[in-house]
């Protein structure tokens, strides 16, 4: 795609205190067929799940491998991992972060 697609818009102000200072989204950077890509591989790997374990007869919380006393089922994150070993989705994604560099 011509970097002049792209549409840059910036979330959090580069200068911002804030742990997500120069966040932003990049429109039109992907083709249709880059985001089917995206979408159907999202959709065929694995959900890891939060799941609760009893430790010394107290039930916690474990995300990730971490142990949370604090129960938060409702914000119990799920995730998917993909081992990118070929670079195919960081060579799709770099016209994104070179945009957004740019902007």
């Amino acid at each position: 795609r011509n970097k002049n697609d792209f549409k840059v818009t910036t979330l959090i102000d580069e200068n911002a205190d804030h742990p997500g200072a120069g966040a932003c989204v990049v429109d039109n950077a992907l083709s249709d067929e880059q985001l089917c890509f995206l979408d159907s591989l999202q959709r065929s790997l694995p959900v890891i799940e939060a799941c609760d374990e009893d430790v010394g007869g107290q039930r916690l919380e474990v995300i990730d491998g971490q142990f949370n006393s604090d129960n938060k089922s409702s914000y119990r994150p799920s995730r998917s991992y993909y081992c990118d070993l070929d670079n195919e989705i960081q060579k799709m994604l770099e016209g994104c972060v070179i945009a957004a560099r740019q902007s």
